[in-house]
């Protein structure tokens, strides 16, 4: 029969690894997003922040609801923390290190709705490109879109294949 017991004698302790801190301040990118349908959790985004400090309070409704960022997670390729909060109830402003959001009223998504083309602007430092999005329900473009990856994912294999069996004529 055997046995496993885990003894813990005293505090466990708890490794954590935190970039430098001599990278300037980068404030948060704050984003309230919420379920396409309207029903379900909404949720509170903070972007691109550094250091992770600072308290993400949810204004929700006639109530506001602190709440620490310290499980914030670490990007690797741009050293910067990223943290998300859900709520079940509907979330009408965000805020953090003295930037708030506030919810964007419903026309704003109607206006979003009606147009085939959504502009996105790239927030990374040192580039302002601003990229086009296209948002169609063309069930004729989608279809040929898919077809056309398809062929090439279907070439990649092919090419791939006689590139092995060529290299094995040549060992053999």
């Amino acid at each position: 029969m055997h046995v496993d017991i885990q003894l813990t004698f005293g505090k466990p302790i708890k490794l954590t690894v935190n970039p430098k801190d001599d990278k300037p301040k980068v404030p948060p990118t704050l984003s309230i997003l919420s379920p396409q349908g309207g029903d379900g959790p909404q949720m509170c985004l903070a972007a691109g922040f550094f250091p992770k400090q600072g308290t993400l309070t949810l204004t929700e409704g006639d109530k506001t609801v602190p709440h620490e960022v310290d499980k914030a997670v670490l990007s690797t390729t741009s050293g910067n923390y990223y943290y998300a909060k859900y709520s079940t109830e509907k979330i009408e402003a965000c805020e953090m290190n003295g930037i708030k959001e506030i919810r964007k009223d419903s026309d704003a998504k109607e206006k979003s709705k009606e147009g085939n083309q959504i502009d996105c602007k790239s927030r990374n430092e040192g580039t302002s490109k601003t990229e086009e999005i296209n948002n169609t329900d063309d069930f004729k473009s989608n279809s040929l879109s898919l077809l056309v990856t398809g062929l090439r994912l279907l070439l990649a294999k092919a090419v791939a294949v006689n590139v092995m069996m060529t290299i094995k004529a040549f060992l053999t």
